[in-house]
């Protein structure tokens, strides 16, 4: 509890350093991770943080709010050239076949400007899973288990992707292995479905990056990625990001293992 204490006052402390009073979810839990903290105790330093006044954010929007409260707007230097009413104007005298052309022209820069937000929303998707450390294995049991289910779309049920993380769990005990830390609802296979999916939403679908990228649409109870950074992702990238999340599990076991 001491730890805990001293945790909670270091973060908030923290906090007080930026105009929002906002930290991210992913220091709170590389500190926490650091002090060897459980997923019992993360959750009381979280609660003791908010009871604060502090806000706890996924990394992007403690980005942009600490952006936001040291860089200021810059100053409007270029004119306008034309207004809306000119455009169209300019536009109406054109010939019919200028008019197709434009309107041509238009439609491929559009759909390259999308293409390349696309690709790079994706990049950065990659790299915060190429880059992401594990205090749980929540985290990259619950992607793999939405990669192995989701179709096309970039959309899966969410009983599908309950069921396989769940599984992943019941799997390993059943040969024997280590599923988790010894106060985790799955370090034995008698946990039910809604104590899964209790877990998944707090985290990692509740404080992990993932928390950005993917979502549950309540109208059909599905999981869904994000569009643009699933349009931007490729059968090799998917396949890639797969097998560097195996690995991260490979290691966080090992580790696991060791302690």
């Amino acid at each position: 509890m001491r730890i805990e204490k001293m945790l909670c006052d270091a973060l908030i402390r923290l906090a007080e350093l930026n105009q929002n009073n906002c930290l991210s979810e992913d220091v709170i839990f590389n500190y926490t991770e650091q002090e060897g903290l459980t997923l019992a105790e993360t959750t009381r330093v979280c609660r003791q943080i908010e009871e604060a006044g502090v806000r706890i954010v996924s990394q992007a929007e403690y980005d942009a709010a600490v952006t936001e409260a040291v860089v200021e707007p810059p100053l409007l230097t270029s004119p306008i050239i034309a207004s809306v009413e000119d455009i169209i104007t300019a536009f109406d005298k054109l010939s019919a076949s200028d008019q197709e052309l434009c309107y041509s022209m238009i439609q491929e820069k559009l759909s390259k400007d999308t293409s390349e937000s696309a690709k790079m929303k994706a990049s950065a998707f990659f790299d915060r899973v190429n880059k992401m450390s594990l205090q749980y294995s929540y985290m990259a049991v619950l992607l793999l288990a939405f990669l192995n289910n989701c179709d096309k779309q970039g959309s899966a049920s969410l009983a599908a992707v309950i069921d396989s993380f769940s599984n992943y769990y019941r799997k390993r005990y059943s040969m024997g292995e280590i599923t988790e830390q010894s106060d985790s609802i799955v370090s034995s296979p008698d946990f039910t479905y809604a104590e899964a999916r209790k877990l998944i939403f707090f985290n990692p679908l509740g404080r992990s990056f993932l928390a950005e990228y993917i979502k549950l649409n309540k109208s059909n109870d599905r999981l869904e990625m994000n569009e643009q950074v699933w349009s931007g992702l490729t059968e090799d990238s998917i396949c890639e990001i797969i097998s560097i999340v195996k690995g991260k599990l490979d290691d966080y076991y090992i580790k696991l293992s060791i302690d």
